[in-house]
C-alpha cells in the first residue's frame, strides 16, 4: 500500500510542502490540498527532496502543461497550473516568507505587476550536447532537447533561432535577442544594446540583465518613482550591473555611485553614462562589502539570490541610511535581511511583486524600507 501525502502550500523553489511523522518533503510539480504518493531523490534527516509517484486526489487548478518537455525540463515551474494560479501561488510565497521570516505580520498591501506568460525571455543559456540545443533537467547536467515548437518562455526570435543551433560547441552558449530583434551569441559578437524608458544599454552578453523584455521598463518606472518618492539627493546603487537603475535615477538625484563586482558590468556602465549624457554618476568596480560609507544616500539594493551581506546590512543599520530600495530575486533572503532591518528603526513603505520570470520558481519583489 502506497503512503499518502497531502501537500500542505507552495514553498520557495517550485515545490510543494507535504508533512509525516515530523519530516518535511518538498515535492515538485504538485499544487496546494492533492493528495499524492512521492518518490524521493535525496534524503536528509528531516528534509527530503522528491517527484510525483501518483496523483490520487488532483487540484482543480490542475491543467495539462502547454509545453511537451515538461517537467524533465528544469527550466519551468508551476506549468501545471494556470498563470493566475501562478501569480496566487508565488504571492502567498512572499506573504508566507514575511510572516515566518521577517517576523512582519504588518506589512502593507503588496503590488503585483505582471505581462504575458510566455515568450518574454531575451536572454538565455542555451545547452548544447551533440549539436543537441536544449535545458538542463532538474537539478542534472542531463539535456533536455527543445521541443520542435520551441522553448515557449523564449522571446519568438530567440526561440527560433536557438532550435535552428548549427554549433560544434559542446556546453554552454549565451544568446541574446536585442532591442532589433538582432540575435547575438557568446562565440562571436558580445556586445547586446538595449533600449528601455528612453534610455540606452548596452552590457556584455554574459553580464547580468534583466531577461524580460516585457517588464524591464515597467521595473524601471518602479524603482524610479520609489526613489522621487523620497527627500532625498544623494544615492548608491549596490549591484548596478550596466547602469540600469543608476542611469536613470541619475537623472533626479544630485550625485550616484554604483557598485558591481563585476569588470566588464562597471565597463559597460561607464559608456553607457556618457551615451545617455549622465554626468553626476561614478561607477566604481567593487561588491557589497567594498563599500564602506554609506553615508545619508538612499540605498539601491539589487543583490543576487544569497541576499545582502551581515557586513552591508550592518552598515545600513549603524549609518544614516534614510532609505533602501531592495531589488531582490528569493524571498527567503529578502525577508531576512528586511526582517533585521525592521527590527532596527526601518519600516515598508511599498511591496511589489513584479513577475520577471513567468513559469519559472523564481519570485522579484521590489520594496521600499525607510528609516522612522
Amino acid at each position: 500500500m502506497p503512503e499518502y501525502f497531502t501537500i500542505e502550500k507552495s514553498v520557495y523553489g517550485g515545490y510543494g510542502l507535504a508533512f509525516s511523522k515530523n519530516h518535511a518533503f518538498f515535492v515538485r510539480n504538485t499544487l496546494p490540498g492533492e493528495v499524492i504518493s512521492l518518490k524521493p531523490y535525496v534524503k536528509k534527516e528531516h528534509i527530503s527532496f522528491c517527484t510525483v509517484d501518483k496523483i490520487f486526489t488532483p487540484s482543480a487548478n490542475r491543467i495539462k502543461p502547454q509545453c511537451e518537455s515538461y517537467p524533465e525540463c528544469g527550466g519551468c515551474s508551476y506549468l501545471e497550473t494556470d498563470y493566475e494560479n501562478e501569480i496566487h501561488l508565488k504571492l502567498s510565497i512572499i506573504e508566507d516568507s514575511l510572516i515566518r521570516i521577517a517576523k512582519c505580520n504588518d506589512y502593507p498591501s503588496i503590488d503585483i505587476a505582471s505581462a504575458e506568460r510566455f515568450n518574454y525571455r531575451s536572454i538565455a543559456n542555451i545547452q548544447l550536447s551533440n549539436g543537441t540545443p536544449g535545458f538542463f533537467g532538474h537539478k542534472s547536467s542531463n539535456l533536455v532537447q527543445f521541443p520542435a515548437t520551441g522553448c515557449l518562455l523564449l522571446q519568438k526570435e530567440l526561440a527560433k533561432s536557438a532550435n535552428n543551433l548549427h554549433s560544434n560547441i559542446d556546453g554552454s552558449l549565451k544568446m541574446a535577442c536585442d532591442f532589433e530583434n538582432k540575435i547575438i551569441r557568446s562565440d562571436s559578437q558580445c556586445t547586446v544594446t538595449e533600449q528601455c524608458g528612453g534610455f540606452i544599454f548596452k552590457h556584455h552578453i554574459n553580464s547580468f540583465f534583466q531577461a524580460n523584455r516585457l517588464l524591464r521598463e515597467k521595473m524601471l518606472n518602479i524603482v524610479i518613482n520609489l526613489f522621487n518618492s523620497l527627500d532625498t539627493e544623494l544615492a548608491i546603487d549596490a549591484g548596478c550591473g550596466c547602469g540600469f537603475f543608476t542611469i536613470p535615477v541619475s537623472k533626479k538625484a544630485k550625485h550616484i555611485t554604483g557598485y558591481d563586482i563585476d569588470k566588464e558590468s562597471i565597463k559597460f556602465a561607464r559608456l553607457n553614462s556618457k551615451l545617455n549624457s549622465s554626468s553626476n554618476i561614478n561607477f566604481v568596480r567593487g561588491d557589497f562589502d567594498s563599500i564602506a560609507n554609506l553615508g545619508e544616500s538612499t540605498v539601491i539594493a539589487d543583490p543576487p539570490r544569497a541576499g545582502l551581506s551581515k557586513k552591508f546590512v550592518s552598515r545600513i543599520i549603524s549609518g544614516n541610511t534614510p532609505a533602501i530600495i531592495y531589488i531582490s530575486c528569493n524571498p527567503s533572503t529578502w525577508a531576512r535581511d528586511t526582517g533585521i532591518l525592521l527590527s532596527h528603526h526601518y519600516c515598508f513603505k511599498k511591496i511589489v511583486f513584479i513577475d520577471m520570470f513567468p513559469g519559472t520558481h523564481h519570485i522579484e519583489i521590489i520594496s521600499l524600507l525607510v528609516k522612522v
